[in-house]
């Protein structure tokens, strides 16, 4: 067992959660990318990321005091416990810490970790030119100074590290595309049941999935969802009625399964009215992206598993960035616009409209315009982002960068 004992790295994660799917998420991943290549990691974690990520991956458990086990590759320690001085979880041998998202770890558990431990800032996601030379820099502690630590960032760059991979199965795992329709029509019967009433569209029994133009939408609060669902309709319906111009394009147009759609049901993975709700686990997080037709998905880790389906085939997405103070956010949006060099404007223009800038929201009027071209030209978006995923999961991941550094920075200090 390649985790037996000291033969693998101990890599502790300290992370927090802001939000269900959203830090501990990215923790997660992270963690299950290690183990895959062959560390043993915990994750130290606040209260609140301790129950998401319970929820999140229930396989996975609470490792209380004087509870170890040498043989599990993956399991939570509760920062709490760590802080007390006869808990008997082995601090003492980690050889990695890992510090995510400037997350504050009291003293009492620096006190535990041996000198040798090798520390790591792990930073958001990295898409600007300047974060390149910033890669492995020293990272100074003004609070533990006499414990080293470097500052490193996922990163969509070719000069960077690369991306987090986590275990996620290549092609959605076996078996995936034959219950690939069973999981559509799940998803379909729960968007039905969260319209009301008087909302809810009367549907054929045996309507075929194909009818609907399934729209997987994990975004921040306050996104037009409704208007961007009613454009997206109006779009579809102008294909099936051979829409001005649709017939004028290079490409052969619009795929069959395109022209069958009826209608667009937009499904959210979490509660509408409680975004921390949290009602999926991350597997199956995964699963209901990969059987839908278009994904919205907000921050790090939905935008991985994002460029992973991508790269899988070629399943269309659109990226909203961590939201920031005065429009920041909006400079990572233009770094991984100006990266994905696309020559497709409309859904470059797409991603405008999810991310507008505070100052110039993006009119609504254009946007039946904006997914009309797009729809037209789908083949040419499945090809562009299918391109753009590949490109990344070819690369080294961030785990194996990670550790790699590790490996050089302890043969040096022997």
């Amino acid at each position: 067992d390649m985790h037996q004992g000291l033969k693998a790295p101990l890599v502790l994660i300290a992370c927090r959660s802001v939000d269900f799917f959203g830090d501990a998420a990215v923790c997660l991943r992270l963690a299950q990318g290690l183990v895959a290549r062959g560390a043993q990691v915990r994750i130290l974690a606040d209260p609140r990321a301790l129950a998401h990520l319970q929820s999140m991956a229930p396989a996975c458990a609470w490792e209380p005091p004087q509870g170890f086990v040498a043989t599990s590759a993956l399991a939570y320690w509760a920062m709490d416990d760590l802080c007390r001085p006869d808990h008997g979880l082995p601090l003492q041998r980690a050889d990695v810490l890992l510090e995510a998202f400037q997350v504050e770890i009291p003293q009492a558990i620096f006190n535990q970790l041996p000198q040798a431990t090798l520390r790591y800032l792990v930073d958001y996601l990295a898409l600007e030119e300047w974060t390149t030379d910033c890669q492995w820099m020293a990272a100074p502690d003004p609070v533990y100074p006499k414990k080293p630590r470097y500052w490193l960032a996922p990163s969509l760059r070719q000069d960077g590290p690369g991306v987090i991979q986590g275990q996620r199965p290549a092609g959605g795992g076996t078996g995936f595309q034959a219950n690939r329709q069973a999981l559509r029509r799940s998803m379909i019967k729960r968007c039905e049941q969260a319209l009301s009433a008087d909302r809810r569209s009367s549907r054929d029994q045996h309507e075929e999935d194909e009818a609907v133009f399934l729209v997987f939408a994990y975004c921040y609060p306050n996104t037009p969802l409704p208007a961007f669902a009613q454009s997206l309709s109006r779009a579809l319906g102008q294909l099936r009625e051979g829409g001005e111009g649709a017939e004028n394009q290079a490409q052969a147009g619009p795929s069959p399964s395109l022209v069958r759609a009826q209608r667009v049901l937009v499904f959210e993975p979490h509660h509408p009215a409680d975004p921390d709700a949290g009602l999926l686990s991350q597997h199956e997080f995964d699963q209901c992206m990969a059987a839908s037709d278009l994904v919205l998905v907000r921050g790090e880790d939905s935008f991985g598993t994002a460029l992973f389906y991508a790269s899988q085939w070629g399943l269309p997405f659109v990226w909203q960035p961590y939201r920031q103070a005065d429009d920041a956010h909006l400079k990572k949006l233009d770094a991984w616009l100006a990266q994905a060099a696309l020559s497709i404007p409309d859904w470059s223009r797409l991603h405008r409209y999810f991310s507008p800038a505070g100052s110039h929201p993006e009119s609504q009027s254009d946007l039946t315009e904006i997914l009309r071209a797009l729809l037209t030209n789908w083949q040419a978006v499945q090809d562009a982002c299918k391109s753009l995923g590949q490109a990344q999961f070819q690369r080294p991941s961030f785990e194996e960068s990670l550790l790699t550094h590790w490996r050089s920075n302890r043969q040096q200090t022997r």
